[in-house]
C-alpha cells in the first residue's frame, strides 16, 4: 500500500495457507494512514467572541464557533439506520490537528449516564461548553466548538469500523497506521479482528479510536506484536472469546481520554470473557487514565457451565507503570495461568491483583511468581471476589516487594500492604484453598513491610510465618533502588538468590533468566 491518507473502512476477507500468508502491508518506507474521520472545512461563524474581550490570537483560542455538519459526517454504510433520523444524530469525537481530542460535552446516547456511569456526563449544552470541547445540536446539525478554529484542522470520527478483518485465514496485516472513528450502536471499535484463525498483526498503530482501539475477537492461534494501541477513548486493546492468542512487544498507554467508568470497562489491556490460553507478554502498559494496566475479567465457572471464564491466562515479562487504579487485574478467572517476570511500579492502588481463582477441572495453579512489584499503593492481592467466588490454589513465590505503602497513612486502613494472601481462620480450610507463598522479598529499608490474611489485618513476616506457616524461605532486607520520573531502576545483588524452585507445570510456560534470583529478570525501565 502506498504513502497516503485513506478516509475509509479496510474490509479484509480472505485465506491464505498455512506457510503461505496473504499481507496487506505498508509499502517499503510508505506512511499508511487510515482514517475514521472526515475534515471539518466550514464555514466556521463565531458565536461568542472572547469572553475576555480580546482581539488577538489569545483571544480566538478562547471563542465559540459554530458550523453545520452536512451527511457526509452522517453516512456510515455499514450501519445505515444508525443516522436515518436527524434528531437523533450525534457526534462523539472531534479532534484537533490529528492528535488531540476534544471533550464531549452533554449526554452521549450511546453510553448514557445511569446507575453505574458508564460515561460520566460532562456539562449539559451550548452554556457549557469550555476550551478544547465540543457540542453537537442535532436540531441544526450544528458543531460547536472552542478553540483556535483559524488556525487548527477540525476532524470529525465517521465510521465504526476503519479495519475490519472477518473470517480469514493465514493472513499479516503489517505498518498500518490507524485512526479516529465513531461509535454506533452496534460498534466502538476502531479495528477489529473477528472468526478469525492465524492472523498476524503487527507493527501497526491503532490511536484515538472512540472506545476500542483493537479488538480480538471469536479467533484462533492469532499474535499482535509491535503494536501501538495508545489514546484511545475507553481501551486499547480488547480480546473477546479468543483461543490461544498472543499478544506480544507492544505498548498501551494513555488509553480511557473519554473517561469511562475504569471498574466497568476501562483498561490499557481489557480480556472479556471467555479467553483460553491467552498470552500477553513484553509490554508497555502505562499511564491509563482511572483505570487498570492489563486486566482479564470473566464469570465463574458454575455460571453457564464456565462459557464466559477467562482459562489458563499468561501474563509475562511486561511492565506495567503509572496506571490510575492498577498494574495487573486477574479477575474470577480459572483453570490455573501463570503471572510471572513482570515489572510493576508506581501504580495508583495495587501492583498485582487476583480476585477470585478456580483450579477448574484439571485441577491447574495460578502462579504468581518472580514479579518485581513496588512503590504501589498496595503491592500482591489474592483475595476472593464475592462470597462464593474464592481465591483457591494460587502460589506467590519468589516475588520482589519494594515499598508498597502510602505515607501519611498509618493511623488508617488505607496504609497499605506489600502481600496478602487470603487466609481463612479454619486450618482445615485453609488447607482446602491450597493457597501457598515462598520465597519472596520484602525491602525493610523504608518501612516496615506488612502482610495480611484479610482486608485490614497487618501481620510482621516473623509472625505471619509463625500463625499461618506460610513464607517459609522469605526474607527482609535492605534493597538498592528508585523510580525518578516515569522510570524504574535497581542494584540487583546476591542477597536476592533465594529463589525456591518452580514446579515443572509453571516454568514449561515459563522460565526466569535467573531462577535463583527473587524478582523480575527486568531491573531497569526504559
Amino acid at each position: 500500500i502506498r504513502s497516503g491518507v485513506y478516509r475509509e473502512t479496510a474490509f479484509i476477507s480472505v485465506t491464505g495457507a498455512p506457510g503461505r500468508a496473504i499481507t496487506f502491508a505498508a509499502a517499503p518506507g510508505a506512511h499508511v494512514v487510515l482514517k475514521g474521520s472526515e475534515i471539518v472545512t466550514g464555514p466556521w461563524t463565531q458565536v461568542r467572541p472572547d469572553p475576555l474581550g480580546e482581539v488577538s490570537t489569545a483571544g480566538v483560542f478562547r471563542a465559540l464557533w459554530k458550523t453545520t455538519l452536512d451527511e457526509r459526517f452522517f453516512n456510515e454504510p455499514w450501519f445505515p439506520d444508525s443516522y436515518k433520523d436527524p434528531a437523533k444524530r450525534w457526534v462523539s469525537e472531534v479532534i484537533m490537528n490529528d492528535k488531540h481530542p476534544f471533550q464531549q460535552i452533554g449526554p452521549d446516547p450511546i453510553h448514557p449516564t445511569g446507575e453505574n456511569e458508564i460515561l460520566t456526563q460532562v456539562g449539559r449544552g451550548l452554556n457549557d461548553v469550555f476550551a478544547e470541547s465540543f457540542w453537537f445540536d442535532p436540531a441544526e446539525q450544528a458543531l460547536y466548538v472552542r478553540g483556535p478554529l483559524p488556525y487548527c484542522l477540525i476532524e470529525v470520527g465517521v465510521r465504526a469500523y476503519v479495519l475490519y478483518v472477518k473470517n480469514s485465514r493465514d493472513l499479516v496485516v503489517r505498518g498500518l497506521d490507524i485512526r479516529h472513528n465513531r461509535t454506533t450502536y452496534v460498534s466502538g471499535r476502531l479495528s477489529e479482528v473477528f472468526g478469525s484463525e492465524r492472523v498476524v498483526v503487527e507493527d501497526c498503530r491503532f490511536q484515538l479510536g472512540d472506545h476500542i482501539g483493537l479488538c480480538l475477537k471469536s479467533s484462533t492461534n492469532c499474535v499482535v506484536r509491535r503494536c501501538d494501541a495508545s489514546w484511545n477513548g475507553c481501551v486499547g486493546m480488547n480480546l473477546h472469546e479468543t483461543v490461544d492468542c498472543t499478544v506480544e512487544d507492544c505498548t498501551m498507554k494513555f488509553n480511557n481520554f473519554r473517561r469511562f467508568n475504569g471498574f466497568w470497562g476501562a483498561a490499557g489491556i481489557k480480556c472479556i470473557p471467555a479467553n483460553i490460553r491467552t498470552t500477553i507478554q513484553r509490554c508497555e502498559v502505562a499511564h491509563n487514565f482511572g483505570t487498570f494496566g492489563i486486566w482479564f475479567d470473566g464469570a465463574w465457572l458454575h455460571q453457564e457451565n464456565g462459557r464466559y471464564c477467562n482459562r489458563d491466562i499468561r501474563i509475562l515479562d511486561n511492565v506495567c507503570h503509572h496506571n490510575n487504579m492498577g498494574g495487573i487485574f486477574h479477575e474470577v478467572n480459572a483453570g490455573g495461568g501463570v503471572i510471572a517476570g513482570n515489572l510493576c511500579y508506581a501504580n495508583d492502588g495495587r501492583g498485582i491483583t487476583v480476585s477470585g481463582h478456580e483450579p477448574g477441572p484439571e485441577g491447574g495453579a495460578l502462579w504468581v511468581a518472580h514479579n518485581t512489584v513496588a512503590d504501589n499503593n498496595e503491592g500482591v492481592v489474592v483475595m476472593r471476589r464475592a462470597a462464593d467466588e474464592l481465591a483457591r490454589n494460587v502460589k506467590v513465590f519468589n516475588n520482589l516487594l519494594l515499598n508498597n505503602y502510602m505515607p501519611g497513612a498509618e493511623l488508617t486502613s488505607a496504609r497499605g500492604v506489600d502481600l496478602q494472601l487470603e487466609q481463612p481462620a479454619d486450618p482445615k480450610e485453609r488447607s482446602a484453598w491450597s493457597n501457598e507463598e515462598n520465597g519472596n522479598a520484602f525491602a525493610d529499608n523504608v518501612h516496615a513491610p506488612s502482610l495480611r490474611p484479610q482486608w485490614d489485618d497487618d501481620r510482621t513476616l516473623a509472625q505471619w510465618q509463625e500463625q499461618y506457616g506460610q513464607d517459609k524461605h522469605s526474607r527482609l532486607l535492605a534493597a538498592d533502588w528508585s523510580s525518578p520520573g516515569q522510570g524504574f531502576q535497581m542494584t540487583p545483588t546476591h542477597d536476592l538468590d533465594f529463589a525456591v524452585p518452580l514446579p515443572e507445570d509453571a516454568l514449561k510456560i515459563w522460565s526466569p533468566a535467573n531462577p535463583a534470583r527473587v524478582g523480575a529478570d527486568r531491573t531497569k525501565w526504559p
